[in-house]
């Protein structure tokens, strides 16, 4: 809006062939712009190209309508100016189409999952969005979605596809049934599905011990409650052939 009175000053005053010529130059140059913005992932840079666009489109829109006049007669510079219009608008469309298929599917399922609707009765998809730091002075966030439960792609890529599958595992029931395994890997909308429950060979009464200690620290104080685990850990571990489990991969290396 402000270059508009210049541009058409500048339609005026100059040969419009020649003009029209340095204008596109301009616009190679910006789209130069455009790839190193992309290409340092430099935000400032891709805004600073994103308004000499504009400057461009300002300076090219007086030029593309004074040109039709030395082409064309005088009865048909309306449809003249008619199709110019037409294709202005129809490449903005296109272009703003084609920007979100290739945003959609040049990323990967990212995008999409962030952009899909959640289905009721099936598992949400969880998205959130990081800060990350740039090699540039600008601040790069990070969109992420990741689907909480792998069910949908386990039933599209192996359930559908197989026609027999055999699963064993000690972890598969959960309070004495399969119900959560069925739920989390997609077998739940089967209903030829078949189980078979065995127990354990292992004496877990006869060899195995669960002990709850009355911790006086709090996990929340990280320091004073691994120095009370190393204190109590001697009377615990009273075999070679001991398994200690830990939260956290530090607490590990310190104990």
């Amino acid at each position: 809006m402000l270059l508009s009175a210049t541009s058409g000053q500048l339609a005026d005053r100059y040969e419009i062939s020649r003009l029209i010529r340095w204008i596109k130059l301009f616009g190679i140059g910006v789209m130069a712009v455009v790839f190193a913005g992309f290409l340092w992932r430099d935000l400032t840079l891709l805004f600073v190209a994103l308004g000499l666009m504009g400057v461009h489109s300002t300076l090219f829109g007086p030029v593309k309508y004074a040109i039709l006049p030395q082409h064309l007669r005088p009865e048909e510079l309306i449809g003249g100016n008619g199709l110019v219009e037409m294709g202005t608008f129809v490449a903005i469309l296109l272009g703003t189409i084609a920007g979100g298929v290739v945003v959609v599917r040049g990323s990967g399922v990212g995008w999409r999952l962030v952009l899909a609707e959640d289905v009721e009765g099936e598992a949400p998809v969880a998205r959130w969005i990081e800060l990350h730091d740039s090699t540039s002075s600008s601040i790069d966030y990070l969109v992420c979605a990741s689907p909480i439960s792998g069910s949908n792609k386990l039933r599209q890529l192996l359930w559908n596809r197989a026609s027999g599958v055999i699963l064993m595992s000690a972890t598969l029931t959960s309070c004495g049934t399969f119900d959560l395994f069925l739920q989390q890997s997609g077998l739940s909308v089967y209903t030829a599905v078949q189980f078979l429950r065995v127990e354990s060979p292992f004496d877990y009464r006869s060899n195995a011990r669960l002990v709850i200690p009355a911790m006086r620290t709090d996990p929340g104080d990280a320091r004073r409650h691994t120095d009370e685990v190393v204190e109590r850990m001697p009377g615990l571990v009273q075999t070679l052939g001991t398994l200690v489990l830990f939260a956290s991969g530090k607490q590990m290396r310190e104990v």
